[in-house]
């Protein structure tokens, strides 16, 4: 399918698909009650039952790998600051942070982090929740520059207003610009402590190259999560819709509503898709089975982060404890691996 078939002689006549996902739910919910609507959720559930098991869980491993590669980001970004940080302390803390994010609405997992990531500074070091709080915002423009390639690509095959990717790129290299700039104006004060990350990595290009190579495959592991759902649907031109998918999520949630952004990230796949061309049955279907994979790498991930953090007793203790978790689940993903590879007998 052309983009001209789509969307015509002019892109203006495209709805801003991502901005439009809040109103999109909202409308979904005013006419639940109706028997056509209704019809296309079973139907959209019925889809989402019938997935490639063997494609949703390369989709989760995606999922995970993309929220490890962020960990690595902030890891990176705070041992610029001075901070001591190991790789598997950083994805438990991380991690503790998703799982907030799951249950509660405005990014508070992000607060939770900046509490949990402060204590890799050593504790005489003043200012330490101010630079992590830096680097927070650091990590936060990495990722918006490297996520806007994607709606870029996004934008020349599918529903994705141009605008948006100027707003995404755009915004974040003024903000970084800014920010370089004000922490050269100010050497002392709370003011040098928030923004100390900013000069670092200006003035280390292997440490912004470390910064952005891990935000980087963050963004990659996300964009094959959505080419492996559509995939896993059966939805034609997958790599397109996929690309399509993971594009209107990062316009759709770059404001977080609700807890987990439930309901913005199905409403807004569900209206870009089926603005490309595909069935509203399929679209549902991947909303709701994007969302549902997602949500159970977060939770997943951030369960073991927070056992991780969990004081023990005694170190022996906490290797007990992690062994027979990493067992447990070693022996669901081999059950899982199992349903999805082995044919069933009849």
């Amino acid at each position: 399918m052309t983009t001209g078939r789509v969307f015509g002689d002019s892109r203006c006549r495209v709805l801003t698909v991502s901005a439009a996902a809040v109103a999109g739910t909202t409308l979904f919910a005013v006419t639940a009650a109706s028997d056509g609507l209704g019809h296309t959720l079973a139907q959209g559930m019925a889809g989402a039952g019938g997935a490639d098991r063997r494609w949703l869980l390369g989709a989760l491993a995606a999922f995970l790998a993309s929220l490890v590669a962020t960990a690595g980001g902030w890891r990176s970004t705070l041992t610029a600051c001075g901070g001591q940080l190991g790789a598997v302390d950083a994805c438990a803390r991380y991690g503790a942070g998703s799982l907030v994010n799951t249950v509660l609405p405005a990014r508070l997992g992000e607060a939770v982090r900046v509490g949990l990531f402060s204590k890799a500074f050593r504790p005489e070091q003043s200012g330490r929740t101010l630079t992590t709080v830096g680097a927070l915002a650091a990590v936060t423009a990495a990722d918006t520059l490297t996520q806007s390639l994607v709606v870029g690509a996004a934008a020349s095959v599918g529903p994705v207003p141009v605008w948006s990717l100027a707003a995404l790129g755009g915004v974040m290299t003024c903000a970084g610009g800014a920010a370089v700039l004000a922490a050269r104006r100010f050497r002392t004060g709370r003011a040098a402590r928030l923004l100390q990350v900013f000069p670092r990595l200006a003035e280390s290009p292997g440490r912004a190259a470390r910064l952005f190579a891990w935000l980087g495959a963050a963004t990659v592991a996300r964009l094959l999560a959505a080419i492996a759902i559509a995939a896993s649907l059966g939805i034609p031109h997958a790599l397109e819709a996929g690309l399509v998918m993971c594009a209107v999520v990062i316009v759709a949630t770059a404001v977080p509503l609700t807890p987990g952004n439930v309901g913005v990230t199905s409403g807004a796949i569900v209206l870009a898709l089926h603005a490309q061309g595909v069935q509203v049955a399929s679209a549902v279907a991947a909303g709701l089975v994007f969302h549902a994979v997602e949500l159970s790498a977060g939770i997943l991930f951030g369960l073991g982060g927070a056992l991780a953090l969990v004081p023990y007793p005694s170190v022996a203790v906490r290797r007990w404890s992690l062994g027979i978790t990493v067992l447990f689940a070693g022996a669901l993903l081999a059950a899982g691996v199992g349903t999805a590879f082995v044919p069933q007998l009849a």
